[in-house]
């Protein structure tokens, strides 16, 4: 994936292009990333805290809502206490174990829809999707609130203390405006696919549980409407949170460049910056971490998504033409644009760790001559 970068990536990739590599491992004067600020909280920029929280808290309580998140959605006990420590709402855990109990059904609804059903290729749309769905869910609650390894700590966890423990004054206004933006387009995309399926359930009766055996089951039906409905927000909650990850990850980028290039380079000592790019590469490592999942799933399922849309696109059905080409329509370009975003925020990303990297071998390399 186009996000996945690490530390030591950097410098053997400076090491083959250009015949000698910027050395960023850490030498007995770095300062290591801290695994536990608890005892060190001296390193934890309290503006920087707020700023992340005020970006992270409105699409953490949305996925609180959605049932793929039942941490504090303040993190305002970051500072203070492992997040595996803390006193959890049992209550807020079972909800979201329902809910994704709740996609699962849905899936597996699907699945036998394929076989007992008419319409296969619709069918198998219901299926990929609930997939998507099911696995989307599980795999967010996993990487955010469940503690792993020995340090009892989420991958969200770890990714949120390594960045504040960087402990620089970075603007993100930026970037929280963004974020505000992409909650406003997630309500209307929610909006508008919730209302366009209900649309297309009371024109043509179309449901995952809308055929034998699980029509004659007026309850069931009901269940699986409020899962489908659920499953519209679970559908574009996880790209708004990897959209908002990497735009704080750019931003930190963005404010080395522009601190390096305020400097005279040959006047200042460039270990500084190396040291500082090598943490900002191992955060975006721990980033990597806790969206690879998830971004693998999301790529492989919606290319044969995009690929059975297209076709039932092109191909609608002559009863009610112009109700199933909005809809598909609608499918069609929701999935295609968020495969878009995915490789476009990634490879944005790479290539910003990669060009401050070729900067400083450069300048390296040059005074070097001198």
């Amino acid at each position: 994936m186009p996000l996945r970068v690490t530390p030591n990536e950097v410098s053997v990739r400076g090491r083959h292009e250009m015949g000698s590599s910027i050395s960023v491992q850490p030498t007995e004067n770095d300062v290591p990333i801290a695994d536990d600020l608890t005892s060190d909280q001296e390193n934890i920029n309290k503006q920087m805290l707020k700023t992340i929280v005020e970006i992270y808290s409105p699409v953490l309580k949305l996925m609180a809502l959605f049932g793929t998140y039942f941490g504090s959605t303040g993190l305002k006990r970051l500072p203070d206490v492992s997040f595996g420590k803390q006193n959890r709402s049992y209550l807020s855990g079972m909800y979201c174990v329902v809910v994704a109990s709740g996609f699962w059904l849905n899936f597996t609804v699907s699945v036998v829809d394929v076989f007992t059903g008419e319409n296969l290729y619709l069918h198998i749309l219901f299926s990929l999707w609930s997939l998507l769905i099911a696995l989307s869910a599980a795999i967010c609650l996993i990487v955010l609130c469940v503690p792993l390894g020995d340090s009892r700590k989420s991958q969200f966890e770890k990714f949120l203390r390594n960045l504040l423990a960087i402990n620089i004054n970075v603007d993100l206004e930026k970037v929280k405006r963004k974020a505000k933006k992409g909650v406003i387009i997630f309500c209307f995309l929610f909006v508008f696919g919730t209302i366009g399926f209900i649309i297309t359930h009371e024109v043509k009766d179309i449901t995952i549980a809308g055929i034998h055996p699980w029509k004659q089951w007026f309850g069931f039906t009901i269940l699986s409407l409020i899962f489908f409905t659920y499953g519209m927000g679970v559908w574009f909650l996880p790209i708004l949170f990897f959209y908002i990850t990497c735009l704080i990850l750019e931003a930190l980028f963005d404010d080395l460049h522009k601190r390096m290039s305020s400097f005279h380079m040959f006047l200042v000592d460039i270990g500084t910056f190396k040291k500082e790019h090598y943490r900002l590469c191992e955060v975006v490592e721990l980033a990597d971490r806790m969206l690879a999942p998830l971004l693998c799933v999301l790529v492989s399922l919606y290319i044969p998504f995009v690929c059975f849309e297209f076709y039932k696109a092109v191909n609608p059905p002559k009863e009610q033409e112009f109700v199933f080409l909005i809809s598909n329509l609608f499918w069609l370009a929701s999935a295609a644009g968020i495969l878009a975003i995915i490789m476009a925020i990634g490879s944005k990303l790479n290539e910003k760790v990669y060009s401050i990297e070729t900067i400083l071998f450069c300048t390296l390399n040059f005074r070097s001559v001198l």
